[in-house]
């Protein structure tokens, strides 16, 4: 059965990631392929439009964003067209919860009887500044509640995901765990070695890389005090962070500063593409010690699918991924000494950290590769659609 599927996420654009616009446009792409049809809802928020480009057969709909506030994109003038749209869907699947998107989309759906899905990809109301969590707090209030009781199914990524919405009174009846897929296939082609050195003008031996969003959430303050540790161990290392600023950068270069580590930490913004699969070719470490994450996020995946060993916050979903997989190091969020003794152990035995890392590769492509996951997303759809 082939289906007309709306897929809904706040951005398209690759300069700001996510795991929320990956899965997207990785599973949007894999079901046109398929034979459904398939529209993107978004905003225009920085839109790539090479990247629009690069969806063949998709029809993307970038509404213009009036304004923005945190990471809320105001496309007021969205209703007419996606009623029409909403009003010929046969399922809706939602790409992140506190978007304005949501509040267009599920009315009609409402209204028509189109059934939808949540996949939130991340939704605590417990971490930001104050603003922030007011913004949260008030969203759920007005808008979040009545979305999540109107969803035919919630996709979790981890059992942290299913806790997440299990907080907000969903049954667990209601929620599908489902690791989100991945295109295995941009790794069959890896970038040389040295490349992203010879790019950024690197000559220690060891790169500890940070790859994502750079935000208070990632807990890269964290890392940053415990590589200033590991230098005092391991002087031949350089940190790099790679990734768009949301508001956090300035406090971590602050903290560099602080603590007589500029010549020793790299920032260099978003980086795509085989450029970033080069820089992950030529990284030591990939640690990505978030104060939460639901599950493993794609650079995490990125890395071990690139060989790299990759460490994780034991409290969080990508601590459970890792742990499943036997794939990779978790640490206690914000025991320092734990993680200086984490990233000296993987330096110095780097054919044991290779192991580790194969059985993560391996657990990558059978359990996680689009061939395997995309059957099973139509099956959810057949399941919403039958209700």
């Amino acid at each position: 059965m082939k289906y007309k599927i709306i897929q809904v996420t706040p951005r398209f654009s690759p300069k700001h990631g996510g795991g929320g616009l990956v899965v997207t446009s990785q599973i949007s792409k894999a079901l046109t392929k398929r034979g459904h049809h398939v529209v993107i809802v978004t905003s225009d928020y920085e839109l790539d439009r090479k990247y629009i480009e690069d969806h063949k057969g998709i029809k993307v709909i970038p509404f213009y964003s009036w304004f923005n506030l945190s990471t809320m994109h105001f496309t007021l003038g969205m209703g007419k067209e996606v009623k029409k749209l909403v009003k010929n869907a046969d399922i809706i699947h939602l790409q992140s919860y506190r978007m304005i998107q949501n509040i267009f989309v599920c009315y009609y759906a409402r209204k028509y009887n189109v059934p939808y899905i949540l996949e939130a990809h991340g939704m605590t109301p417990n971490f930001g500044g104050l603003f922030t969590r007011f913004l949260k707090w008030l969203w759920d209030v007005c808008f979040g509640n009545r979305i999540l009781k109107g969803a035919s199914m919630c996709l979790a990524e981890t059992n942290t995901g299913i806790e997440e919405f299990e907080a907000y009174g969903i049954n667990k009846e209601e929620i599908y765990l489902i690791s989100p897929p991945r295109d295995l296939s941009e790794f069959d082609n890896l970038p040389l070695e040295g490349l992203f050195r010879k790019k950024w003008s690197i000559k220690e031996k060891n790169i500890v890389m940070f790859l994502g969003g750079i935000v208070h959430l990632k807990g890269i303050d964290f890392l940053i005090k415990s590589f200033a540790k590991l230098l005092e161990i391991e002087n031949d290392s350089i940190l790099v962070i790679v990734g768009p600023d949301h508001g956090f950068r300035k406090e971590l270069e602050q903290l560099v500063s602080d603590l007589g580590i500029k010549e020793k930490v790299l920032f260099t913004g978003p980086i795509f593409g085989k450029d970033k699969l080069a820089g992950i070719r030529d990284t030591t470490i990939m640690a990505m010690p978030s104060r939460q994450e639901q599950g493993l996020p794609f650079s995490g995946l990125e890395a071990l699918m690139c060989d790299v060993p990759v460490i994780v916050s034991k409290q969080t979903g990508a601590g459970d991924d890792i742990t499943l997989m036997k794939g990779g190091y978790v640490v206690d969020f914000g025991n320092v000494k734990q993680m200086v003794k984490i990233m000296e152990e993987i330096i110095k035995n780097p054919s044991e950290a290779k192991k580790i890392t194969v059985r993560g590769k391996k657990y990558i492509r059978e359990n996680m590769s689009m061939e395997t996951k995309i059957r099973e997303y139509e099956n959810i759809y057949e399941r919403c659609i039958g209700e």
